[in-house]
Formats: C-alpha cells, sequence, structure tokens
C-alpha cells in the first residue's frame, strides 16, 4: 500500500469530477464498522472518496457501495493511496477489483455520459467510396468492433479465434478502443474452472448516429436518430416539394432535428443520406457537410437496403449477401462492402416473374453469394420467386449452389434505406477510430 501525498499519479483512466455518497469498511477486521464519505472523482479503473476517515481502519482491501441513481453498487476494491493533511486521512484511492457486470455496466455508463463530449470532439473522416478499399490496420479496426458490436459482451479469446488475429495485436486495438471510450470493459466472464476471462462490450452511449432517406419520386424525408446500439432515439418525417432545391429542404430538416435533439453538433457523430427512386443530387454530400459541420456519406437507396441487411441481422457476419431490391436492382454485400455489379437490367421492358429468376440464378452463377435477399416489395409483386428459385437452385448438382439460401428481407421496408444510412455511418466510424 502506497502511503504518501506526493503520489506520482499515472492515470490510465481519465477521471471525472463527481460528488456521490459511499459506503465502505475494510475486509481485513471483523468487527469493523461502514464508514460514511463522498467521492471526488471516479473513472473506469477507481475512485478517490474523502470524508473524516478513521486511521485505525487502514487495511488493503475494501468493500464499498456506491450510490448511484437511486441504487448501491457493490464494488471490492484496494487502497492504492492515501492522502493525508497534518498528518490526518482525508482521502483515499481506490483501484477497483471486482464489481459485478450489470452494476459495472450502469456504472461505465454513468462515467461515458458525463466524458463522452470531450471524447466525440475530434473529427473522424469518413472514407466515403469505395468503403472496401482499406489498409490492413483499418479493416482489423472495424472487423474486431464490428465483432463486438455484434456479439458483444466477447473477450479477447473470443475475437482473436474469430478475426484470426494474435493477443498482443488484439490488445492493442482494444487499449485504443477503451481510451476512445468506444468499448468498456463489462467485468469477467464465468468460468468453471482457470483463469477467467475480460469481457468487452460496444459503448451504445458513445454518440448520435443520423441517417435520412430522401425519398425523390414520393417526396419524402424520413430520418432516424439512434445511438450505437441501433436504438431509436427520435424519428421524423417531411413531405417535400421537389420544386425546390434539395440541398437546402434536406439541411433545414436536418438542422430542425438536431434543434430537437437539444444537442450539439459533436454529439452527432456522422449522417448517413439514402437517395431512393432517383439519381443522388450534385454536391449534396459537400453541402451538407458544410452546413452542418459533420461528417457525412451518401449512398444509393438500393445499395442501403442491402447493406442494412447484411449490417443488422447478428449472424451475417462475413457473409456475401445477394440483394434483390427491384425487378432491376441488385447489390452485393461482400463481408460488410458494398459492390456493385449492376446498376439497371432491362429497365426499359417489363419482365415476367420466370426473366426475373433467370437474372438472380445468372447473377448468383458469377458471384457466388452465401444468401440471396428478396425485398419485400419483390416478394409482394412476384410471390413466387422464392419458391421458384429454391427449386432451380436444389436442381443444380453442385452442393456450394444447393447451401445457398434465399430469404425474404424482414427489416421494415419504410425504415430500410434510413437505418442502412445509419449503418454505413457506422462502419465509418468503427474504420476511422483508428486512422
Amino acid at each position: 500500500m502506497l502511503n504518501t501525498s506526493t503520489y506520482n499519479d499515472k492515470r490510465k483512466f481519465e477521471r471525472v469530477n463527481e460528488t456521490l455518497p459511499v459506503r465502505f469498511r475494510f475486509s481485513d477486521r471483523l468487527d469493523s464498522v461502514w464508514q460514511e464519505a463522498q467521492t471526488q472523482n471516479i473513472s473506469e479503473g477507481g475512485l478517490f472518496v474523502s470524508g473524516n476517515l478513521s486511521q485505525d481502519l487502514i487495511g488493503d482491501v475494501v468493500h464499498l457501495d456506491l450510490q448511484l441513481e437511486n441504487k448501491f453498487l457493490h464494488a471490492v476494491c484496494q487502497v492504492a493511496w492515501i492522502k493525508r493533511e497534518q498528518g490526518v486521512i482525508i482521502g483515499l484511492g481506490l483501484k477497483i477489483l471486482q464489481i459485478d457486470p450489470k452494476n459495472k455496466e450502469i456504472y461505465l455508463t454513468y462515467i461515458y455520459k458525463r466524458i463522452s463530449p470531450k471524447k466525440k470532439a475530434y473529427k473522424i473522416k469518413f472514407l466515403r467510396q469505395p468503403l472496401f478499399k482499406l489498409g490492413d490496420k483499418e479493416r482489423r479496426c472495424c472487423q474486431i468492433l464490428d465483432y463486438i458490436r455484434r456479439f458483444g459482451p466477447v473477450s479477447k479469446a473470443d475475437i482473436c479465434k474469430e478475426i484470426n488475429l494474435n493477443a498482443v495485436s488484439t490488445g492493442k486495438f482494444i487499449d485504443e478502443f477503451l481510451r476512445a471510450g468506444l468499448v468498456f470493459d463489462c467485468g469477467l466472464d464465468l468460468s468453471s474452472g482457470g483463469r477467467r476471462a475480460q469481457l468487452f462490450k460496444l459503448n451504445r452511449d458513445f454518440g448520435l448516429i443520423l441517417g435520412v432517406e430522401v425519398n425523390l419520386e414520393k417526396s419524402y424525408l424520413l430520418a432516424l436518430v439512434t445511438n450505437l446500439e441501433l436504438g431509436n432515439i427520435l424519428e421524423e418525417k417531411k413531405l417535400i416539394d421537389n420544386k425546390q432545391d434539395i440541398n437546402i429542404t434536406l439541411s433545414s430538416f436536418l438542422t430542425d432535428i438536431i434543434t430537437k435533439l437539444k444537442a450539439k453538433n459533436s454529439q452527432i457523430l456522422g449522417i448517413g443520406i439514402g437517395v431512393s427512386n432517383g439519381q443522388v443530387p450534385d454536391g449534396l454530400e459537400n453541402y451538407i457537410s458544410k452546413a452542418l459541420d459533420l461528417p457525412v456519406v451518401v449512398e444509393e437507396g438500393f445499395h442501403l437496403e442491402s447493406f442494412a441487411q447484411s449490417w443488422l441481422v447478428r449472424e451475417l457476419v462475413n457473409k456475401s449477401i445477394l440483394y434483390m431490391h427491384s425487378r432491376h436492382l441488385t447489390s452485393l454485400i461482400l463481408g460488410g462492402d458494398i459492390f456493385k455489379p449492376e446498376k439497371e437490367i432491362g429497365s426499359k421492358i417489363e419482365l415476367v416473374p420466370m426473366d426475373l429468376v433467370e437474372k438472380a440464378l445468372a447473377l448468383i452463377e458469377f458471384l457466388g453469394p452465401d444468401i440471396v435477399y428478396i425485398s419485400k416489395r419483390v416478394d409482394k409483386e412476384f410471390p413466387e420467386v422464392k419458391k421458384v428459385l429454391n427449386a432451380r437452385l436444389n436442381l443444380a448438382n453442385i452442393k456450394e449452389t444447393q447451401a445457398i439460401k434465399v430469404l425474404i428481407s424482414e427489416i421494415d421496408e419504410d425504415k430500410i434505406v434510413a437505418l442502412g444510412a445509419i449503418s454505413l455511418v457506422m462502419k465509418e466510424i468503427f474504420v476511422g477510430i483508428c486512422r
């Protein structure tokens, strides 16, 4: 135990100045009683408590109850240092040794909400197009964060196995994510024997993402705001006049949304824009980015539908997906990257259901996807497509072809473009955090 008032403070975690009631006692004294105190600051790794502390009860291990949001969170701590004035103990620096995972998540979320404005002050530069041209570090960074997002809480061993990365490199990435506040340590895993593994989870409160669908054919804007767990924070829809400048209309719409959130721009991590049923207006991305001083990425709506499908379904990590948006438009998602095998096929002729199947079969043979997703609009218009396509695939004598799944998308058709825009922004954040 360090016993000095001139402790060399090498802080691994950022401190938050918070006055919270605590009670504690030292476990090495059976006759010890609870002492009342209060925190002066708290961090991921520990806290500093002050009060009328008894010098007779100094020990190494401390049982502590921290009152947080009308609930006591219990933790086992260790005295790391002592602060004295004129020989009297006025404060203890405590290192957290053990805390229940649920309580730890509450504790860390409380901290991150208070330090996140500073953490998010730096600008994440979006890579934009094409997303799949990544360096090794950027790709690993995105793969690890995406795995934590989908399956967290996970251990370093889980990540090493899934990403095929050694423990040292994985640890460096995790440390970087912890420092940024994008990931937090949520306690020890349950174990039937041996050393228990540390678990990590994505910090859903790291910031907000704004995704918007610009539907030029039906003349509306639909915006969604979510956290990093895609929890719905706000939803707004607005009818627009196509005769007006879409750049100005969209900028005003997004400004109103940010005002409703009562949030500063630094709390919005980025904006994703999906343009449906029309070409992306020239200069839209730069105009919105400059107007709102936020990173922006713009993509065609049908590509965002397929990206949303790959990003939102938990089990689809590293799966290649052929998404049938309509009779004419398809996208390929391979390992979370958007490829564009075609932009339009047969747009000037009316396709019958069998033509659609033949088109899908040709693309399957050429691209070799793991899964074919049929959008709800295609299923409504041609309900027999899935059945016919499955039958044709089963007739093939190639095992790989017979293993391809044909599924109907279950994502809300009205929101899928905006959700795809949010998903693409999230991927940009995962890539940009290591850039």
